[in-house]
């Protein structure tokens, strides 16, 4: 079997922000259809792990926007998983034009992880046997990310989880962090085009009605384009997600 999925896309009015470019929350949703649409002909889809109790959780997400397609734009998407890192999968994505231009890629990385004790589970076990493709988009180490210095200036707005928010299994949907940091910029960012590079390292989970907190930095000097952001639970201050955006 062929690792590697292509799905097409026509980009929707509703998927667009006011200047008619794809928002980059959209872009994060493709790939997460593609990704679910991949494991299910790979035989290790939501519905094949979860009549064995057991989930794939987002671990790390980091992508390079090189043009945002537009309203009506015909986009394809390929995805396949590259392979292991410890207790991770990786999953590679690359989105092209009509001309083959590469649009954006993207790297991932996915833990399986029982559901119901809440625990991660060893993948050799959990997992039937699937082919790899051996092809990175870009290198990542996928390790630490930078945390937001709260001894400096930062900006922080609330928001509260909303039913609409949630996904299948009542966790709130990985594009909603972006959305929250995405929403809590500087005057001088995101006024005219998405960001370039998004990074989410995913830390904890929230549920329905929690308050949760976005944060966001300017970088020191030297990285002028770059934000960090957080993500945290209001009522107790749990780190949820880090997130870092390049413009």
């Amino acid at each position: 079997m062929n690792p590697i999925h292509l799905q097409r896309y026509k980009v929707r009015s509703y998927e667009v922000g006011p200047s008619g470019a794809l928002k980059a929350v959209s872009l994060l949703n493709y790939l997460e259809d593609a990704a679910g649409e991949s494991a299910n002909l790979l035989g290790v889809g939501g519905k094949d792990l979860m009549a064995k109790n057991i989930l794939w959780v987002l671990s790390r997400l980091h992508v390079k926007i090189y043009r945002y397609p537009h309203w009506e734009d015909i986009v394809e998407l390929r995805t396949w998983p590259f392979g292991w890192k410890k207790i991770f999968a990786l999953r590679e994505f690359e989105l092209t034009d009509g001309n083959g231009e590469v649009l954006a890629q993207a790297t991932t990385s996915f833990i399986t992880v029982d559901s119901e004790k809440k625990k991660p589970i060893n993948f050799e076990t959990a997992l039937p046997g699937f082919p790899l493709h051996p092809v990175r988009v870009f290198e990542d180490p996928l390790g630490p990310m930078p945390k937001i210095k709260l001894d400096r200036p930062y900006l922080e707005r609330p928001f509260h989880v909303r039913l609409n928010d949630l996904d299948l299994n009542r966790h709130v949907n990985n594009a909603v962090y972006v959305q929250w940091a995405l929403e809590v910029l500087p005057d001088d960012f995101g006024k005219s085009s998405g960001p370039k590079e998004i990074e989410v390292a995913f830390r904890a989970e929230t549920a329905y009605g929690d308050q949760v907190l976005s944060r966001s930095q300017k970088q020191e000097e030297d990285e002028s384009d770059c934000l960090l952001h957080q993500i945290v639970r209001g009522n107790d201050g749990r780190e949820l997600a880090r997130l870092r955006t390049r413009w």
